[in-house]
């Protein structure tokens, strides 16, 4: 989280819905690419909330001694916090906690939320609706349930809206469990969120409507049953358009080249949020790796591996590039075919599949990994000298020289399969006969 706020703060708070104390385990203390100066939380307490539900505060903070503050987050810093919990939370609330003294004189060791819930030049930490996947107990169908987020309370009597942000959400699961200290925007995990996201990965102008029935539908992030983990990565960005002064809800529009376009108003970076929903009751599953590889001499990758079972997520071409995983159900048996490309031959498996057949099965009860190698088929040169044509069979050869010029049209250097018998035939022309 960047400090957005006009302030030094000396803690932040994360507010969770729908849990106790008790099922909190572990607070994160920061990392070194985004410390956190403050440590473990210092402060966890069951409370009730405003739109009535019960829940956590948990409160980072530095320690206040002889009228001065310990530690500090400056204006602009990124922190890192981290919260383990046992269970399904509801709405999560951040907000940076500063002295309303001031930082350094006229501090009075009293920390209140900037922004959040409090009003000023603040930024706040927005409350974003989050799902947290629920696993079915049955090995098929969804297995992610909806959730209904509240949204946030008229903050006057006025019915003002919550400021406007922009909401940038990606997802995706994961057959290993993801623990609250990879919860890095560098590891593979959350990489592996953004990249392969299921759901949509453009940024949305978020504003929940409090008269709207009091609540936004956030739909469900699916998983596969036999998943370990679903990771969400969600960034938050600042909204710096106009807004009406009666209910401050954003006036840009949508209409491609006005400068009131809402586009034009992405802000920076309010906070990133990584979450990891370790599920239980599932099946055990393992990852087939699938590379394609070329022989010594070609240049390009010379063909396909595909999969047509049911037991594979993703049936169809696996890779005409470098490598493909697939996670399946621990025992699934998958069925590859190996299609060499124009101009090349399936040379044979290696790994998981052995031999030179094009069709290989795979009883993936651990990680596997296999390679299918093409090789350049060898090519058949031919040259025609002055007039005349030759032609091949099997098809390919067709080659003659251009009249008055010493280039050689059709293909004069075609390739064959190793092994392949070729007869050709020479055809003279009116004025020419063959001589050898």
């Amino acid at each position: 989280m960047p400090n957005g706020t006009d302030k030094e703060c000396e803690g932040f708070e994360v507010d969770i819905e729908d849990i106790t104390d008790t099922q909190i385990t572990y607070t994160w203390p920061g990392s070194p690419e985004y410390p956190n100066p403050f440590g473990p939380a210092n402060s966890i307490t069951n409370t009730t909330f405003a739109d009535g539900h019960t829940g956590v505060r948990v409160k980072f903070s530095a320690a206040y001694a002889g009228g001065a503050w310990t530690a500090r987050t400056t204006i602009g810093t990124m922190n890192h916090y981290g919260v383990h919990v046992n269970g399904t939370p509801g709405l999560q609330t951040y907000s940076w906690l500063c002295d309303v003294g001031g930082s350094a004189a006229g501090s009075t060791g009293i920390l209140l939320p900037c922004g959040g819930t409090t009003q000023g030049n603040f930024y706040p930490m927005p409350s974003v609706p989050s799902v947290s996947p629920v696993i079915v107990a049955t090995p098929s169908g969804e297995a992610v349930q909806a959730t209904v987020v509240p949204a946030q309370q008229p903050v006057s009597a006025e019915a003002q809206l919550p400021t406007a942000v922009w909401v940038l959400k990606y997802e995706a699961s994961s057959p290993n469990a993801v623990d609250v200290n990879q919860l890095l925007i560098t590891d593979p995990e959350v990489q592996h969120a953004i990249t392969n996201s299921q759901i949509s990965s453009v940024a949305e102008l978020f504003q929940p409507d409090p008269g709207n029935a009091g609540a936004e539908v956030e739909p469900p992030d699916l998983v596969s049953p036999g998943d370990a983990a679903s990771v969400t990565v969600t960034q938050t960005y600042q909204y710096t358009g106009p807004v009406d002064p009666a209910d401050n809800s954003f006036t840009c529009n949508e209409t491609v080249g006005d400068p009131n376009n809402c586009s034009n108003f992405v802000g920076p970076l309010i906070a990133r949020r990584m979450v990891s929903a370790n599920l239980v009751n599932t099946t055990p599953r393992s990852a087939l790796n699938v590379t394609v590889s070329p022989g010594a001499t070609a240049a390009i990758v010379g063909g396909t591996v595909t999969s047509d079972d049911v037991g594979n997520p993703n049936p169809g071409t696996i890779d005409c590039g470098t490598s493909w995983l697939s996670v399946v159900d621990n025992g699934s048996v998958v069925h590859l075919t190996a299609t060499p490309s124009v101009g090349f031959d399936f040379v044979s498996w290696t790994g998981a599949c052995t031999g030179t057949s094009p069709t290989c099965s795979v009883n993936v009860n651990a990680r596997k990994n296999v390679k299918a190698t093409f090789k350049v088929q060898p090519k058949l040169a031919v040259s025609v000298i002055n007039h005349g044509t030759v032609v091949s069979s099997p098809a390919g050869v067709s080659c003659t020289p251009a009249i008055g010029v010493t280039l050689v049209i059709g293909p004069c250097k075609t390739p064959f399969a190793k092994g392949t018998a070729v007869t050709l035939s020479a055809a003279k022309t009116a004025s020419a006969r063959l001589s050898g």
